[in-house]
């Protein structure tokens, strides 16, 4: 790209100058290209892994809690393999990740999705898919006992779902999540409500309720009711019961069984994961 003008620079005293510094400019151009290069691959690696709903910024749940990642903080949210069954419908999520940054002033953003992959006895039909591939950005509305505050702590969610298994169109998603604490113990309740649009073109509502032991508690029993209805299809009720394990600094172990009840179909999913986080700047 630079030949031309390297070539009409050149000076008689340069002469025996210019194929060398024309040759390091190609070396230099070959290396940040090949470094280019390198990035690219890494990032549409980790965009082809990426797990559902927002709710999985708080695994091990389909819905999540008001508070948003501290400034400059990275988070790593990842399900290395888990399985669900809805009817007679079988599937293996592996992986499933979720990466969120802290910005500060109350704002946390993310992208999420996962990789499903039918258990069929056909082999040719078990090829993995990117699915509920998403950008989401969280803000802090109300700081309450989430960010050491007295009261409840309040925060608002939007996604943007990009088009996958086939559709054409994105998806549109908003929900609203108050914590609070409902005791001197600390166990925490959350609750969430979204409206959505979805890559189908149809409405989508899901509420939930979490209830989360106290953080104190080095393993802490979780729970999740929840319901959900995209278009007309028959509401489905959703019961999750896990463990949260905080195994050190950074490090946090999940593990979560979730039934289904949507009338005529029921499901079941065995979820496995961890959270790490890592700080990545830390200002002036």
């Amino acid at each position: 790209m630079d030949r031309d003008s390297g070539a009409t620079r050149m000076t008689p005293d340069s002469h025996h100058d210019a194929p060398s510094s024309v040759g390091r400019s190609r070396e230099e151009y070959g290396i940040a290209l090949k470094n280019v290069k390198n990035l690219f691959i890494a990032t549409m690696c980790v965009l082809a892994c990426i797990a559902p709903r927002t709710a999985r910024a708080f695994r091990p749940f389909d819905g999540t809690d008001a508070r948003v990642a501290e400034p400059h903080l990275f988070e790593l949210e990842m399900s290395p393999v888990s399985y669900a069954r809805i009817g007679s419908e079988r599937s293996l999520i592996a992986p499933q990740v979720a990466l969120n940054y802290g910005t500060g002033s109350g704002f946390e953003f993310s992208l999420e999705g996962e990789s499903v992959m039918l258990m069929h006895p056909d082999p040719e039909g078990v090829s993995p898919q990117l699915e509920e591939a998403a950008f989401e950005f969280k803000k802090v509305l109300r700081r309450g006992v989430l960010q050491e505050k007295s009261g409840p702590s309040i925060a608002t969610e939007e996604s943007v779902q990009f088009p996958s298994r086939g559709q054409p169109h994105v998806g549109f998603g908003g929900s609203l999540i108050v914590s609070q604490p409902l005791s001197s113990a600390r166990t925490m309740l959350h609750f969430n409500a979204e409206l959505a649009r979805t890559q189908e073109q149809q409405m989508g509502r899901f509420v939930s309720v979490i209830l989360e032991g106290p953080e104190t508690w080095p393993v802490r029993p979780v729970g999740e009711l929840s319901w959900e209805r995209v278009g007309d299809e028959t509401g489905a009720r959703g019961l999750l019961a896990g463990l949260i394990w905080q195994t050190r600094q950074g490090l946090t172990m999940d593990a979560a069984v979730k039934t289904l009840d949507g009338g005529e179909e029921h499901g079941l999913e065995l979820r496995t994961g961890f959270t790490w986080h890592m700080q990545v700047h830390t200002g002036d």
